[in-house]
């Protein structure tokens, strides 16, 4: 949101916030309106713990073709990161969170880089798979496989529980992941776990995830691509078969 008034307006509805609730408090930030490190530390002081930035894109072409110039669009791909960064510094490491749309047209390998950079910022990635929204303009876009979907989630969630870097990851000639690097026994054991693949978000008071967002990707009809809830022994029957998958 960039209209003129959004982050005074940001402000004041956290101060309101901030003054009946001690429940923990998330903003998202739009970094275009954000001139220096000094607003950002304003949106602290008026009562936020956290903050998000929707970066969307993962290479710096998707985003000036789908945010930016390519779109008449004001965002530039460089002062998004910038603002990570400084976000990081004000709230603390790991109190920021980074939004990512994969299917956007990056390869599995660009996705995985893009969330290696900002948890090395000292902000989570959060994911999302694209949907081609009817009356959209990317109505027609194809939306990623569920196979590579499972590949990334898994991917980031090894990045951030220290497991490997994208480093350790090895791909295929089309940039698919062919290896995480880690023993077969660890993969399993997250498997069994099921977090990696469940809806990634803003933490409450505690240390569980507090956003769940069910349908967020998908019909309902459709198989889960972020669980809200942890998956079942049969889900994890699945999440192991699409993990293999590299149909497209």
């Amino acid at each position: 949101m960039t209209h003129r008034r959004a982050y005074n307006d940001m402000l004041s509805i956290v101060k309101r916030f901030r003054d009946k609730t001690d429940l923990r408090i998330s903003t998202l930030i739009a970094p275009t309106l954000i001139k220096d490190r000094e607003m950002i530390e304003k949106i602290k002081a008026e009562g936020a713990d956290m903050c998000g930035i929707a970066v969307d894109c993962a290479t710096p072409e998707l985003f000036k073709a789908l945010r930016g110039s390519g779109v008449r669009g004001p965002h530039i791909w460089e002062h998004y990161w910038k603002v990570v960064k400084d976000a990081a510094s004000v709230f603390g490491i790991y109190n920021v969170s980074v939004h990512f749309v994969v299917g956007l047209g990056e390869t599995e390998k660009e996705m995985l880089r893009a969330i290696q950079k900002a948890y090395t910022l000292g902000a989570e990635a959060h994911l999302f798979s694209f949907y081609p929204e009817v009356g959209s303009t990317m109505e027609n876009h194809p939306r990623p496989s569920i196979g590579s979907y499972r590949r990334i989630q898994l991917g980031r969630y090894l990045i951030h529980r220290g497991y490997a870097s994208v480093d350790d990851f090895a791909f295929d000639d089309k940039e698919h992941v062919k290896s995480f690097g880690v023993p077969e026994n660890v993969i399993e054991e997250i498997i069994d776990d099921g977090n990696a693949f469940m809806t990634s978000g803003c933490r409450g008071n505690g240390s569980e995830v507090a956003c769940n967002r069910p349908y967020g990707n998908e019909r309902p009809s459709e198989k889960l691509r972020n669980y809200p809830f942890i998956p079942n022994i049969e889900d994890n029957k699945d999440i192991r078969e699409q993990l293999l998958d590299y149909s497209f």
